[in-house]
């Protein structure tokens, strides 16, 4: 039995963060919820973002709603992302724990930013012991 090759439809690569880090954001615009409810970022690339949360805050969001990320605030040479655009792609919700894990398609940046990611990315990765 040949084993089976995995295919990444990513188009981008991504840096990771770890929980302890807490790299910190803001969610807004999604069901009856008027303020923003803070998450944590798990990892970031050009084309995406995912994030944490507590799942009771974040309930009713679901694939395909749209979301606004505010202040989001990265280690440096990325910085501070003021707001990001984003749509749902995935939301994984364990029964067993209180936070659910989004994963995001970036659909609207400020140009600053969107210029700094690759190589952000770039940089982490080299950080950690993976080419880039």
């Amino acid at each position: 039995m040949a084993a089976e090759k995995r295919v990444e439809k990513r188009q981008s690569k991504r840096a990771f963060f770890k929980l302890k880090e807490g790299i910190a954001a803001k969610v807004a615009n999604f069901g009856n919820v008027e303020e923003f409810v803070p998450v944590t970022l798990l990892s970031i690339s050009s084309g995406g973002i995912s994030f944490t949360g507590n799942k009771y805050k974040l309930r009713g969001i679901k694939e395909d709603d749209r979301l606004t990320l505010r202040e989001i605030h990265t280690p440096q040479p990325l910085g501070l992302i003021d707001r990001a655009e984003v749509v749902v792609k995935y939301v994984m919700d364990d029964e067993y724990s209180i936070r659910l894990i989004i994963g995001c398609k970036i659909t609207e940046m400020s140009k600053t930013s969107s210029k700094k990611i690759p190589t952000f990315v770039k940089d982490r990765l080299y950080k950690v012991g993976f080419d880039a």
